[in-house]
């Protein structure tokens, strides 16, 4: 059953904030898969609570939702996690697959495939993006450095071939 379908068809919703609650901080432990879904979830979750509303009395049920002592969680963190489960290509497997374990360092990936898209997207080509780099790693693929490579720059190859032969 999906999150959506729970919640419209709950009447206990501190139930079913606390079941999505306990069900962030069991996948958050594990692998990058999980953590994925955990912000997939929390993304979700903000949705449906209200909290993309501008109106402070149709946030009520995310801030409640932030307020639970369960959720192991900072605010910071819970926002770079939605980020992470909005973001386009959390459901790309080519990308996902090559995700590191840090939430921390797709964080970063997040944060740079939208501001460079088409940088983000020729280093997922070039296999630039890899699942044991680290945030220092994603800083040398936003300057355009990486293994001594300039990202920036195009390789132009000439070859000179004699129409004798």
């Amino acid at each position: 059953m999906s999150l959506a379908t729970a919640f419209s068809e709950t009447l206990d919703k501190d139930k079913w904030i606390n079941e999505t609650i306990d069900k962030i901080n069991t996948l958050w432990k594990r692998s990058v898969d999980d953590v994925l879904e955990a912000c997939k979830l929390l993304a979700e979750a903000k949705q449906l609570l209200g909290g993309n509303e501008k109106k402070k009395e149709k946030r009520h049920l995310w801030e409640h939702f932030l307020a639970n002592d369960e959720l192991k969680l900072t605010q910071r963190t819970i926002e770079k996690l939605t980020k992470i489960g909005n973001w386009k290509y959390i459901a790309d497997p080519s990308v996902t697959c090559k995700l590191p374990p840090a939430w921390s360092t797709i964080y970063e990936l997040v944060v740079w495939s939208e501001d460079k898209e088409p940088a983000f997207l020729r280093a997922m080509k070039n296999n630039d993006v890899k699942c044991d780099m680290e945030r220092s790693d994603v800083a040398k693929l936003k300057s355009g450095n990486i293994s001594g490579k300039n990202l920036n720059t195009k390789r132009i190859v000439s070859i000179e071939v004699n129409a004798d032969d």
